[in-house]
């Protein structure tokens, strides 16, 4: 990951059945190591609009 430890944030669509689109928008933050500063895990939230 380039942006180790920063918060990065992306909206995208989809189009549904109906042919509306519908957006969906994904936060992502990545936790480091300490000791090794890599990444340990990463933890999204997804949140449709």
């Amino acid at each position: 990951l380039k942006l180790k430890g920063q918060l990065v944030s992306l909206s995208y669509r989809f189009r549904a059945k109906n042919r509306d689109w519908v957006w969906l928008r994904t936060s992502a933050f990545a936790f480091l190591n300490p000791c090794s500063q890599d990444v340990e895990y990463i933890v999204c939230t997804n949140t449709v609009g």
